[in-house]
């Protein structure tokens, strides 16, 4: 049974979630749905085809939203999806998804939440994570995915009920809150780099829609570019010298705070997203 798994990830967590279910799978090929956001025929030829993404604001990227309206999808048998997130519910964000799927004669057959360390700094509780905690997050992880695989080979539904979520938000409120993110989009925070930042271009490396660009030595983000709030160039600057600019409260913890990404992936693999898949 031929897999394709499409994936978009930030600091590591999709991907290193994607790679876990590649090795659990067999006949699995990977794709970054950075590198086919442009395809203009888009078609799958897997019997089984998988999304894994992270979840922005208790939603998919927009990316991931785009890319499913238009991509032919008739080789399909059976659809998964896998969310990682860090506490935000998400039970809007899989009826969209399967709303999608019905346009199209599909259904969303399985589907997935997994908690994993937070990679937003910009809060003022924020911290990353211990070791413990990773360590609890990756058992977690394997398990659940174990769940999942045993479904797909054996081509069964299974719709997880989200008790996991750390923050509680009521139902008409998180209805709410997902059509604003899906009507305002991605990117609505300012990013800049402070005079920490020594023009390595590592954001511009990272990031993957083509947003960063070093001029004149120092990272600009294009106003005209997507921008997917993966926050790539956030955690991955070495120097630490990038900084959310949309407030002063956001400016000052970040500032202040750590950053995060997963320690299995390097910022050569985020880069790779714009490039075709494995």
């Amino acid at each position: 049974m031929a897999t394709e798994l499409f994936y978009i990830s930030g600091t590591g967590n999709s991907l290193h979630t994607a790679k876990e279910l590649q090795k659990k799978l067999t006949d699995v090929r990977l794709i970054p749905l950075a590198a086919v956001k442009n395809e203009e025929k888009l078609k799958t030829e897997g019997d089984i085809v998988g999304f894994v993404f992270p979840v922005h604001f208790m939603t998919a990227p927009s990316i991931v939203f785009r890319i499913l309206e238009r991509m032919d999808m008739n080789s399909a048998e059976y659809v998964f999806a896998v969310a990682t997130r860090y506490g935000t519910p998400c039970n809007v964000m899989y009826k969209q998804f399967d709303q999608i799927l019905k346009k199209k004669g599909k259904s969303l057959n399985s589907y997935i939440t997994i908690t994993m360390a937070n990679n937003d700094p910009k809060f003022k509780f924020w911290k990353p994570a211990s070791k413990q905690a990773l360590d609890v997050f990756e058992a977690l992880l394997q398990e659940k995915l174990d769940l999942l695989c045993t479904c797909i080979m054996k081509k069964e539904d299974y719709h997880e009920t989200d008790r996991e979520a750390t923050f509680k938000v009521n139902p008409a409120a998180e209805r709410l809150g997902v059509l604003a993110a899906t009507l305002t989009g991605d990117g609505k925070e300012a990013f800049y780099s402070d005079s920490n930042c020594i023009g390595c271009g590592l954001c511009e490396k990272v990031c993957p829609s083509t947003k960063v660009r070093i001029v004149d030595g120092k990272p600009q983000w294009l106003k005209n570019e997507d921008c997917y709030s993966c926050y790539a160039c956030l955690n991955f600057c070495p120097q630490h010298a990038i900084q959310i600019g949309s407030s002063k409260i956001m400016k000052f913890y970040t500032e202040v705070n750590g950053r995060y990404h997963h320690e299995s992936i390097s910022a050569d693999e985020i880069a790779s997203q714009k490039m075709t898949g494995d």
